[in-house]
């Protein structure tokens, strides 16, 4: 302590408030730390009674998928412990999809198909051909995926259909990112990481904003009391992160995060394709309320001053040993709360990786913004 006082005493003015500024920087992120993203690691994943409920439909999306849709389908009828249907929404394929769609219904029956077809005259959005499979769903509890996804287990939809209460209109499953073998794909992998960490983190709180359509299940009546995707159909995108900020209250969402409810893919998922998804996020996050676009921004731009100004201190002369204490300290704990989180959401020995992957995390994300606002503003 003494040590401390006398770098404190020989500090120059500049620096101590600088020094300042860290120590409140640093709280801000223990705070979320233990307050929020630590509700995430506690969270219960055995915690529900999986067995067969209420049937449930659920929507298969496809876009030019005809690829993935014969080895796909045997898949997703395996489940087991749950009555179920399965929608599949053609949405204006120009590829093999609909022919193939065609030979499929013959041989698997219990499969109903909703063709979107292409029509030049008008502009149709992935909203609308998930409405129209939401009004041909036949029950009330719907369920989505997408055509190049499958579930990591056979226990998906029970997983998922467990969370329904009689207060329950929202489950918000996980999808994780792709595996690779470049830094690139590293890289957004950790991307993802963080970014689910926020956004589950937050909706076990109480305060969803973000979701993954790949993994959602919610009623029809809390589709269509709310006029579905009519507010933002105009809208090419963000029709999961809407949905979920305009329906979603602490009392009437659930997060199931079992590994057995995942689903995963293994696309080839490009830089030049995560890149382009992240303007898109980008895009829709500028029309979230007030409250969760803070949530959502919050964590990053704290974590850049954390570094700017441990940064800015060294170079100033301030004390090396306290300025790596604090960062040591906010790592150990970050660690210690990372560790669990990544394990559950299948993301291996990412965290070892954050002392390297964290700063040009916040690197890439202040460019990407950087690059997005010039974009939009030229």
């Amino acid at each position: 302590m003494d040590f401390i006082t006398q770098q404190l005493a020989a500090s120059s003015l500049f620096s101590l408030i600088l020094f300042s500024a860290l120590i409140v920087i640093t709280l801000i992120q223990l705070y979320q730390l233990m307050f929020v993203h630590l509700r995430l690691a506690r969270y219960p994943i055995k915690k529900k009674e999986i067995g067969e409920k209420n049937p449930i439909s659920v929507i298969v999306y496809a876009r030019n998928h005809a690829a993935y849709l014969e080895n796909n389908i045997p898949e997703w009828l395996s489940q087991e412990d749950a009555a179920f249907e399965l929608v599949l929404v053609n949405d204006c394929s120009w590829d093999d999809t609909e022919d193939l769609l065609r030979s499929l219904a013959v041989t698997y029956p219990q499969v109903k198909i909703v063709n979107v077809p292409i029509d030049d005259r008008f502009r149709r959005t992935k909203k609308y051909a998930l409405t129209l499979g939401i009004k041909a769903a036949q029950y009330e509890q719907i369920l989505f995926i997408e055509a190049d996804y499958l579930p990591r287990s056979k226990k998906w939809i029970a997983h998922m259909q467990a969370n329904f209460t009689e207060n329950t209109e929202l489950v918000l499953g996980y999808a994780p990112f792709p595996a690779g073998a470049t830094f690139s794909t590293l890289l957004s992998r950790f991307d993802h990481f963080m970014t689910a960490l926020y956004s589950l983190s937050f909706a076990i709180k109480g305060k969803a904003f973000s979701g993954y359509g790949q993994n959602i299940a919610f009623t029809k009546t809390t589709f269509f009391a709310g006029k579905g995707y009519a507010s933002h159909m105009h809208l090419t995108y963000g029709e999961t992160d809407f949905f979920i900020n305009q329906h979603a209250t602490p009392k009437n969402t659930r997060v199931e995060i079992n590994p057995a409810s995942h689903v995963f893919t293994d696309i080839n998922y490009s830089y030049a394709q995560f890149v382009k998804d992240k303007f898109t996020r980008m895009d829709t996050q500028k029309l979230f309320k007030l409250g969760n676009r803070l949530r959502l921004h919050v964590g990053v731009y704290t974590a850049v001053l954390f570094y700017l100004i441990s940064v800015g201190l060294l170079i100033l002369g301030f004390s090396w040993p306290v300025v790596l204490g604090i960062y040591l300290f906010r790592l150990l704990l970050q660690y210690a709360v990372y560790f669990k989180i990544a394990k559950r959401l299948k993301h291996p020995n990412i965290q070892w990786a954050m002392p390297i992957l964290e700063p040009i995390y916040l690197l890439q994300s202040m460019a990407l913004r950087a690059v997005y606002l010039i974009k939009n503003n030229s």
